[in-house]
């Protein structure tokens, strides 16, 4: 775990009038200014726009961090840390694409959404993934609990993300990461240097080590 002095408020997943949300980017960077913010990952659906966030974090003065939520044969997959819009559909072939791009591969929501195609149905493909989001905004406290205990399971970092579509509900589900630019944020997620929300509002961290041998119990 990363002694909280040192990290940083960071949302990872939200969504603008770009894609299905209702807010601008602009007003996305000014909320996130407002609640205290000092990291964005504005993660449009297979929709990336770079160029506009690059001003915004200027503007705002919140690192920005460029990504997009890909519709792939495993899932929903957030890619952060991006240069250009992805091409690649299937998980192993953007988990190349992203990484010889300098980025990083979330699995969202794994336990939420449409199952049928969703990385759980496709255990093989959990490798191609750098984290797994086990607290999303949208999706049922049960499915959230199902999901962290794969990331146990499966020995993944774990990431926090508000999947905000209003403005209400940007930063919720924030997490506090290592790092001051986008390279040692990305950096810390892959490490598992990332304290998890234990409430809606509070970003006190959980009981990792409790949880921790609850779950290592449930998998002998």
């Amino acid at each position: 775990m990363p002694e909280e002095l040192n990290s940083i408020l960071v949302e990872l997943h939200s969504h603008s009038n770009y894609s299905d949300g209702s807010a601008s980017p602009e007003k996305l960077f000014m909320q996130a200014n407002k609640i205290g913010l000092e990291a964005l990952a504005i993660t449009d659906h297979n929709i990336f726009a770079c160029g506009k966030m690059k001003e915004l974090e200027k503007k705002y003065n919140i690192i920005n961090i460029p990504g997009v939520e890909i519709n792939s044969d495993a899932g929903h997959i957030l890619c952060l840390g991006i240069n250009s819009m992805p091409r690649s559909k299937t998980l192993p072939e953007l988990h190349d694409e992203i990484h010889s791009d300098s980025g990083i591969l979330i699995a969202a929501h794994p336990y939420g959404g449409a199952l049928r195609e969703g990385i759980v149905q496709k255990p093989e493909y959990v490798k191609y993934v750098d984290a797994i989001e086990v607290l999303n905004g949208k999706t049922f406290a049960s499915m959230n609990k199902k999901a962290m205990e794969l990331a146990v399971h499966c020995k993944k970092p774990m990431v926090s993300g508000s999947d905000s579509h209003i403005l209400s509900e940007l930063g919720k589900y924030a997490c506090k990461i290592d790092g001051s630019s986008v390279e040692e944020i990305l950096k810390a997620i892959k490490k598992g240097h990332v304290i998890l929300p234990d409430k809606k509002t509070s970003f006190t961290g959980i009981l990792w080590k409790t949880f921790k041998g609850k779950v290592r119990k449930q998998f002998r």
